[in-house]
């Protein structure tokens, strides 16, 4: 399954036009803590406070912990140091007046491992969730075309300022991590990556897909790796490995793992790990769920296709599940 190269951008760090990915600003009409006010409103002779002087929810996405909004824009397609599409993130930091002075994130940046390479578009996925759970945002960083489609995923923890230089880079090649399906020739480790505290204990786990972790014939169509977050950022420590649980059909590639997303879909405080198979079934497409924080049974656990919706249009292959927000 070969990502799509493109050309194009200017020489040096430029980074071409990405997509929005992560978007946290504080609540209140301030934009983050303290925001204005005109004056307070008042009810029955008493003052009311303003939505603005009520203190501002936490961000969902805070890499230096100042109580603003920040985000991460990725930008895969990027051009840096003349080598096209060796990609890179953008990060906007929020502050009292909205975003501040963009900067960008690539192989070029100080602390981030790896060559500045072409067609590898670095950052063309990102998650962001507190990893070590020092109360500010960690980013994760896909780069599912890194060494000729094997991929790799770079984690870049938050502090007073910012992201810090370094991080922790892993693939499939690390040990403690899964490898993929010998006679596999590109997996593609990192094509969708999700980031959210499944087991409450306060620190973030990353879940990445890696959508042709298959070898020919009936072997697994694809695959979700579940890292955990610990007092020192990102564990190799008990990687979990989901797969569809269904093999492929020769000559098929189901891309269960081309998207992923952890979310809380049943309310009862436990976090579902939902991941599309959009080559399943004819090409229509099937979504499986599953409980991310353990294996073994889960109440909620479903595949969706096809067959259980309404309304879709007619069409040969619709590609049900190709993105998933929630």
């Amino acid at each position: 399954m070969g990502r799509r190269a493109t050309a194009g951008g200017t020489a040096g760090a430029a980074l071409a036009a990405g997509m929005l990915v992560l978007a946290a600003c504080a609540a209140g009409g301030g934009g983050g803590p303290g925001g204005g006010a005109a004056g307070p409103v008042r009810r029955g002779g008493r003052p009311v406070p303003s939505a603005a002087a009520r203190p501002a929810a936490r961000p969902a996405v805070d890499f230096d912990g100042d109580g603003y909004g920040d985000v991460a824009v990725g930008a895969g397609d990027g051009t840096v140091r003349g080598r096209e599409r060796a990609g890179g993130v953008v990060v906007l930091r929020g502050s009292a007046r909205g975003l501040a002075r963009p900067v960008a994130v690539t192989r070029d940046s100080p602390g981030v491992p790896g060559p500045v390479r072409a067609d590898e578009g670095f950052g063309g996925t990102v998650g962001a969730g507190d990893l070590d759970g020092d109360g500010r945002t960690d980013l994760a960083l896909g780069d599912p075309d890194a060494g000729e489609g094997a991929g790799r995923l770079v984690v870049r923890y938050g502090g007073a300022r910012g992201l810090r230089p370094g991080g922790t880079e892993v693939t499939q090649r690390t040990p403690g991590v899964p490898g993929p399906v010998p006679g596999a020739d590109a997996a593609y480790f990192g094509h969708a990556v999700a980031v959210r505290d499944t087991d409450g204990d306060g620190r973030a786990e990353v879940a990445v897909g890696v959508p042709d972790d298959g070898g020919p014939g009936p072997a697994r169509a694809g695959v979700v790796l579940l890292l955990r977050g610990g007092p020192h950022g990102l564990s190799v420590r008990g990687v979990r490995e989901v797969v569809s649980g269904r093999p492929a059909p020769e000559g098929v590639q189901e891309v269960f793992g081309g998207t992923v997303l952890l979310a809380d879909v049943t309310g009862d405080g436990r976090t579902e790990l939902l991941s599309a198979a959009t080559g399943a079934d004819d090409g229509h497409g099937v979504l499986h769920v599953s409980c991310a924080a353990r294996p073994g049974p889960c109440p909620a656990a479903a595949a969706v296709g096809r067959a259980g919706l309404r309304g879709l249009p007619a069409a040969d292959a619709f590609g049900f599940g190709g993105a998933l927000a929630g």
